[in-house]
C-alpha cells in the first residue's frame, strides 16, 4: 500500500521520529537525575553524617541484590 501524497507521508513520520527521539532524550534525563538521587541517598545512609561510611555494612550489595528482585537484571551488586 502506498499514499499518494509522499510530502504528506514524509512529514508524518518526521513527526513521529521526532515524537520518539524526544521521548528518548526525556527518558535519559529522567534516569539519570534517578541514578543520582539514588546514589546520593545510598551515601547518606551508609555515612550516617559521619565523614565516613562504616566498613563492612554491605548496603550497596544487599540493595542491589532486593532491587534485582524487584526490577530484574541490572542491579549488579560489583562496583
Amino acid at each position: 500500500m502506498q499514499l499518494e501524497n509522499q510530502k504528506f507521508h514524509k512529514e508524518v513520520v518526521e513527526l513521529l521520529n521526532n515524537a520518539r527521539n524526544k521521548v528518548k532524550r526525556s527518558v535519559d534525563s529522567i534516569m539519570t537525575y534517578t541514578y543520582y538521587e539514588v546514589s546520593r541517598r545510598i551515601v547518606e545512609e551508609e555515612q550516617k553524617g559521619e565523614k565516613r561510611a562504616e566498613y563492612g555494612k554491605q548496603l550497596v550489595e544487599n540493595l542491589s541484590k532486593i532491587l534485582t528482585k524487584e526490577f530484574g537484571k541490572g542491579f549488579f551488586s560489583q562496583i
